[in-house]
């Protein structure tokens, strides 16, 4: 039976169920540390806490039922938009045109799977998060939704109707195998879940330290004792152990993330699009116009690429200025083959990357690297271990040896892999020491250009080129300033005489 999106629609009947579920898990998140603190104190029984928690989720109820009464959406087919109205007391009208969604996605969480339903997520270029949130609907509507739109897409680019919902049509170009999901795991991200952990470990700190001492101050050794474990011996002891004991975590949390986050993924080609499908909790199915990417990012370390691996990053338009909300709006594809990148780059692109010329940084950017990275932390070591005049026991010197030598080679590999290539459709910003990425954008989607340079590079002839997009920006740096003039004015030409539509 065909659904008439033009007369408003409402959620699933159980939509206020997960509305609630929800609100009740976004407060635990908030509270989990001080509410497992509180328990901890409890020493008596107490009803009016327990009245107080009834009272909440009643609350909270509520509110999901009354979020669920008074949220409608509708196609309006003759300005060619999707509306969401919602709000109790302050209504609200979302309004997106279809032709400028950059990406749909259709998931599933553990509560959805409860309950049967999907939540579906429209991605424009025109806002940092997610335009609009439909967080409950049955697989019927779904499907339905989702051939209104792909309809929509092809009656845009003139092409023929092929129903989103049937599976037979879809080519499968690409599925991340369990094994390839445990070699990404294991081999990248280390400096990102490291500061997972230690946000973790300092918030639990924080919470549960006050609690610990009150409660179990006989089990704190003395002064004595303190003294004697801070002597060159333990403190070489203490932080080997610390140090294999945070890269094993770092592997497994790593490892169970990957997993959990990517498990099953597959690629497949829909007509001119791409459907991603992946996770085990959380299940999403991700639909992508290679016409409207901005950025390609691929990255590979020296481990993965014996392990023929690659990650992908998919990156779309955005209106932010925020990098971080930039980089959280990408699409990534973990574990590709060489063979499975290239079929990718294939399908975004429609073309081969040859670059016919590059260029590379002046060699002083080498030594600002040592400078600023290396030479300038250990100055200020040693610079406040004079003005405090305390001991600096061996350690910390074999500390700040090894930390000189290992510096020194990490700016000459970063100096080293730096580099801009440059073809007449493409331009490809090499960079990194252990992870080695590549950022390709093509030229007509170029939004904007920027050169720069200090009064010190003038004599030098250096500088710096930034470019933007809809999907990010980046820079080249400490370069031969004349060169990245003539690419500009290059670049420029090709925007300013191109007939491609940048999304």
């Amino acid at each position: 039976m065909k659904i008439d999106f033009s007369i408003p629609q409402k959620q699933s009947k159980f939509g206020s169920f997960v509305l609630f579920a929800y609100s009740m898990q976004k407060t635990v998140r908030i509270l989990y540390a001080l509410v497992f603190v509180f328990f901890l104190k409890i020493k008596t029984f107490d009803y009016r806490f327990v009245l107080a928690i009834a009272a909440f989720v009643i609350f909270t109820a509520v509110v999901a039922y009354l979020k669920f009464r008074s949220f409608t959406f509708y196609i309006d087919y003759k300005t060619n938009e999707f509306v969401i109205e919602e709000g109790i007391f302050n209504k609200t009208k979302i309004t997106i045109e279809l032709s400028k969604v950059q990406q749909v996605s259709i998931n599933q969480t553990l509560i959805h799977k409860i309950t049967n339903l999907y939540a579906v997520e429209f991605d424009t270029a025109g806002s940092e998060k997610k335009e609009a949130t439909i967080k409950a609907l049955d697989l019927k509507v779904v499907n339905a939704l989702k051939q209104e739109l792909i309809q929509n897409k092809q009656e845009e680019s003139t092409s023929n109707v092929e129903s989103f919902a049937t599976i037979e049509s879809n080519k499968q170009i690409l599925k991340i195998p369990f094994l390839t999901l445990v070699k990404v795991g294991l081999t990248s991200k280390y400096l990102e879940t490291f500061a997972l952990i230690l946000v973790f470990f300092n918030t639990i700190y924080e919470n549960l330290g006050n609690f610990i001492k009150e409660n179990f101050s006989s089990y704190f050794p003395d002064d004595t004792t303190i003294d004697n474990y801070t002597s060159s011996f333990y403190l070489a002891q203490t932080v080997i152990i610390s140090l294999l004991f945070i890269f094993f975590a770092v592997l497994i949390v790593n490892l169970t993330r990957t997993l959990i986050k990517f498990f099953d993924f597959t690629v497949e080609k829909q007509n001119s699009s791409l459907l991603l499908k992946y996770g085990l909790f959380t299940t999403k199915n991700t639909l992508l116009n290679p016409n409207k990417v901005q950025l390609l990012k691929l990255s590979q370390n020296y481990i993965q690429k014996k392990l023929n691996i690659t990650n992908l990053k998919i990156q779309q338009a955005t209106s932010s200025d925020n990098q971080k909300a930039v980089k959280d709006s990408g699409v990534e594809v973990p574990g590709c083959s060489n063979a499975e990148k290239e079929q990718i780059l294939a399908l975004i692109f429609n073309s081969k990357i040859e670059p016919t010329f590059t260029l590379k940084p002046h060699i002083k950017k080498w030594f600002i690297g040592v400078f600023f990275g290396v030479l300038f932390p250990i100055t200020i070591v040693l610079v406040f271990q004079l003005l405090a005049d305390f001991f600096m026991p061996v350690p910390l010197y074999l500390g700040l040896s090894v930390y000189f030598v290992l510096g020194v080679l990490l700016q000459w590999l970063l100096f080293k892999n730096y580099q801009l290539s440059v073809s007449q459709q493409y331009v490809i910003k090499s960079y990194g020491a252990w992870d080695k990425d590549q950022v390709i954008v093509e030229t007509h989607k170029i939004q904007a250009l920027k050169t720069s340079q200090f009064f010190w590079q003038k004599r030098h002839n250096i500088g710096s080129v930034s470019l933007y997009t809809a999907g990010g920006n980046f820079s080249f740096t400490t370069a031969n300033f004349k060169t990245i003039n003539q690419l500009v004015n290059q670049w420029l030409y090709q925007v300013e005489t191109s007939t491609k539509n940048w999304m």
